[in-house]
């Protein structure tokens, strides 16, 4: 069996093209990545720029002939940040849907944590050994705990690479004040929850 996996980050778009074999171990026989910075101005009930969506749906057209060419038997595509946060985010996957037929499930910051987790851990070989796993991404950041078998906890802190910029960067290379300002918030955020990103409510608007 092969299976394409897409993933609609908030900074960057990438497909792995798999085959799975009996025992549920794959081998990665393909893989594409596109900088896309889907995420720029959307974040925080913003919208996603139309050159930014023209963009993505541009790469994930690429990645479907792509996946088609290997013949796989599933394309399965998961947005993060940059979708489920923005305000024209259901009416993306909706376009995608429209003009590629591809269904996007967008996931909460929570099977997020889970998914990243489960990814790490099964590529390093953890076993049933605790392992910390953190992944930075462009939107939100994920910390978790947990065996390869299955995460024991996790948060995803909205404190992702485009969002601080967005917020705290002015001068390049990055002045003392705006450090300051960013370090405070990335201390208070770990005393303020999870992301609370809700995979329903996308796919119920789209």
């Amino acid at each position: 069996m092969r299976i394409a996996a897409i993933d609609i980050g908030t900074n960057s778009l990438h497909m792995i093209v798999c085959r799975v074999r009996p025992d549920r171990s794959f081998e990665v026989i393909d893989r594409e990545k596109d900088m896309i910075r889907l995420g720029t101005g959307g974040l925080n009930g913003g919208r996603l720029a139309e050159t930014s969506i023209a963009a993505a749906i541009h790469t994930l057209s690429k990645f479907t002939r792509l996946a088609a060419s290997h013949g796989v038997d599933e394309v399965i595509a998961a947005a993060t940040s940059a979708v489920r946060e923005a305000e024209n985010g259901a009416e993306f996957v909706g376009e995608v849907k429209r003009q590629l037929g591809l269904h996007v499930r967008v996931i909460s910051g929570s099977e997020e944590a889970r998914l990243i987790h489960l990814a790490a851990a099964y590529a390093v070989d953890v076993g049933k050994r605790a392992a910390v796993v953190v992944d930075i991404g462009g939107g939100s950041t994920e910390i978790t705990l947990g065996t390869s078998e299955r995460m024991q906890t996790g948060r995803s802190f909205k404190l992702g690479v485009i969002r601080l910029t967005e917020r705290f960067v002015t001068t390049d290379p990055l002045s003392g004040r705006d450090e300051r300002k960013m370090t405070s918030d990335v201390q208070d955020a770990k005393a303020n929850g999870n992301d609370d990103g809700d995979d329903a409510e996308v796919a119920r608007a789209a």
